[in-house]
């Protein structure tokens, strides 16, 4: 019986506003007679698009082993909302990420760069789903 993890999401749709993506596992399970099937184990809501998950699945074999771990770790980071980029770096120092790494998966994942009043002027990152709605200087890699 197939096990493992996944999302549960919708693509971007016209007719209706995007709903939540939720996060799963499959499990086996005997039922009353003994037999063994498979079922679904809902998880919790989690803050990716069905791009963003298409996105991360699509880098190539050599460097999906490379960046996957980088993506996760922003993800990470970054599912509830903006943090500040100095944050980010010393944390992925912490977890023996270069800065190269966070560049190529901030430009992969399409995260947003500003700058926050709110944080004394500091260059924040956040997924694009929680960017302001203002417009911001971007300037920052």
């Amino acid at each position: 019986m197939p096990t493992g993890r996944g999302l549960f999401t919708n693509p971007r749709n016209t007719l209706d506003k995007l709903q939540h993506t939720l996060a799963y596992h499959i499990e086996e399970k005997f039922v009353d007679s003994g037999i063994k099937t498979s079922f679904i184990i809902w998880e919790e809501v989690v803050d990716i698009t069905a791009d963003q998950a298409v996105a991360a699945a699509a880098m190539p074999k050599k460097e999906r082993g490379q960046q996957s771990n980088v993506v996760m770790f922003l993800m990470d980071i970054l599912c509830s909302g903006p943090a500040p980029k100095s944050h980010i770096e010393e944390r992925a120092a912490a977890h023996g990420f270069s800065i190269d790494q966070l560049k190529r998966a901030k430009q992969k994942m399409c995260i947003v760069a500003f700058k926050a009043q709110e944080w004394q002027g500091k260059w924040m990152w956040c997924l694009p789903q929680h960017a302001p709605q203002e417009p911001q200087q971007e300037m920052e890699l």
